[in-house]
């Protein structure tokens, strides 16, 4: 609980849960106006005192409720969306191992469960439980001065009716509400997202998204509780009829049953959210155990971007029992180098690239950055199949890791045959696309993101899978065109790429070999 606290801005929430209680209060104090004035004898003066009191507190309480609405639900929304993004940021440690063990979905669900119950502990402490807290001492403090007796058999009777009602409380699964699409779409591609070294940019946009700043925290149907309603109100009879046995004063015996219906109105309704509450309290401390446990964090890769050469010796990956092991004998990689690796289907061609971008682990030999031994990945855009597309923009789709103007972003569709295509979306750049795309507009895009990206270092992996042989073409001369002076990995058995490298491997039998360098 103290983690997540620290998220959030204390000051807010802390201002709108005192609004809440002050609001109480006020309806409280409704009560114990009654109680004061109607003592032994009315008059005119504490009639009008009544009025005027009652008259001061009303416009109080209405300008606490105004208070109250104009900020709850953004305070509350921003409790919500801190403690999301706090998990989401935890993902960027997490192995990318791990991750393909995990149930995305579900991890979605479980982050906004818990993001959604915490925000609702923080609610229910203002607006539930501290003021059932006041109401009650004040009753209990009214009942001493009746009888001790009787007021400490009624509190009993209280404790009782509250376990009693506790006890029988179904365990209903809490349910969010304002459920944040972005995190869950964002979280379901997370493998994508590590492989295109884009977290950060999702991690900012989601930080930026508000979805109207509105958390509304709903409450278990308690309040149909018939059986707790009838025990309170038997209770509240109970209490009324005492004050003819204890009070001989007409009127003030009428100034203690005013008391207690007003105080017996609201409390009514706050203890029926009291149980509920406090279930939601251990239900959310298991919910957020289970999340962090799901999170546990492998230790954080340090990425190098200064490194001048990389080696890959000796090395050995092995997937699993019923794929062979994928060796590495030998592989090297310097600044500026365009290396391209090339060999039939399933032998293990993307090894290599997953191994410098921390996907996989070596499970023997070493990786040397600059002759150091090291557990380091490569600072490097990462260009597969298995890219997608984000429900956002068509401008945000491409301007993932640096921004480019709308102009320079519509001549590079041009350049890269997409114009024909560009000019039927009725929105241009601001365009929202879904994952319906198809596969050979995906790939042009994840080419045109790849180039405003601006990184040194690409990992090209069958860049030109679902194009045509012209598309190849194209593609291959803007390789050559904007990546002539990065260094940069091809894997693909087509030549028009393979020819843009001087230095090539093969894989034969699962094993990496170094090709003679074409002249």
């Amino acid at each position: 609980m103290k983690e997540l606290l620290k998220l959030t801005n204390k000051h807010e929430w802390l201002l709108t849960g005192l609004y809440k209680i002050a609001i109480y209060i006020c309806w409280f104090l409704f009560a114990c106006i009654f109680n004061i004035y109607l003592k032994d004898s009315i008059t005119d003066a504490k009639l009008i005192m009544i009025v005027l009191s009652i008259t001061a507190v009303y416009i109080l309480r209405s300008f606490l409720k105004i208070l109250y609405k104009k900020n709850a639900n953004k305070n509350y929304y921003n409790i919500k969306h801190a403690i999301e993004v706090y998990y989401f940021n935890k993902l960027k440690d997490v192995s990318y191992q791990k991750l393909e063990t995990i149930d995305t979905r579900d991890l979605s669900n479980q982050i906004l469960k818990v993001s959604y119950s915490y925000t609702k502990i923080i609610a229910d402490i203002f607006e539930v439980i501290i003021p059932s807290l006041i109401g009650v001492f004040i009753v209990f403090i009214k009942l001493l001065e009746l009888n001790r007796v009787f007021g400490t058999i009624v509190s009993l009777a209280l404790i009782s009716i509250l376990t009693y009602a506790y006890n029988n409380l179904a365990n209903e699964e809490l349910k969010p509400t304002n459920y944040n699409d972005l995190l869950k779409e964002y979280i379901k591609k997370m493998l994508i997202i590590k492989k295109l070294n884009i977290f950060d940019y999702c991690s900012k946009k989601l930080d930026e998204t508000n979805e109207n700043d509105i958390c509304i925290l709903k409450n278990n149907d308690t309040i149909n509780d018939i059986k707790f309603t009838n025990f309170i109100f038997i209770l509240v009879g109970i209490i009324l009829l005492s004050t003819f046995l204890f009070i001989k004063s007409p009127i003030t015996r009428l100034g203690v049953i005013i008391f207690y219906i007003i105080m017996a109105l609201k409390l009514h309704k706050l203890l029926y959210k009291i149980n509920p509450a406090i279930k939601n309290m251990f239900s959310s401390s298991k919910s957020k155990i289970k999340l962090d446990n799901s999170l546990s964090l492998s230790e954080p890769l340090k990425v190098n971007k200064t490194w001048k050469k990389i080696v890959v010796k000796n090395g050995l990956v092995n997937y699993n029992s019923t794929t062979e092991d994928i060796k590495i004998p030998s592989f090297e990689l310097v600044r500026n180098d365009h290396i391209s690796i090339m060999g039939s289907k399933g032998q293990g061609k993307s090894t290599i690239l997953n191994i410098l971008s921390g996907i996989f682990k070596l499970d023997q030999g070493d990786i040397l950055f600059d002759g150091h031994v090291t557990n380091e990945i490569v600072d490097a855009f990462y260009l597969s199949g298995s890219s997608c597309i984000f429900c956002t923009t068509l401008r945000e789709n491409l301007n993932f890791l640096q921004e480019e103007t709308d102009e320079v972003l519509i001549d590079l569709i041009n350049e890269i045959n997409l114009t024909d295509w560009y000019t039927s979306l009725e929105h241009g750049l601001d365009e929202i696309l879904s994952d319906d795309i198809s596969p050979a507009i995906l790939q042009k895009i994840n080419i045109l993101r790849a180039i405003i990206s601006k990184k040194d270092i690409y990992f090209f992996d069958e860049p030109t899978t679902n194009l045509d042989s012209d598309s190849e073409k194209k593609v291959a001369a803007l390789l050559k065109k904007y990546f002539k002076d990065k260094t940069y990995i091809i894997i693909s058995k087509k030549t028009v790429l393979t020819n843009l490298c001087k230095k090539n491997y093969f894989i034969k039998n699962h094993t990496l070999l170094e090709k003679e360098p074409l002249l």
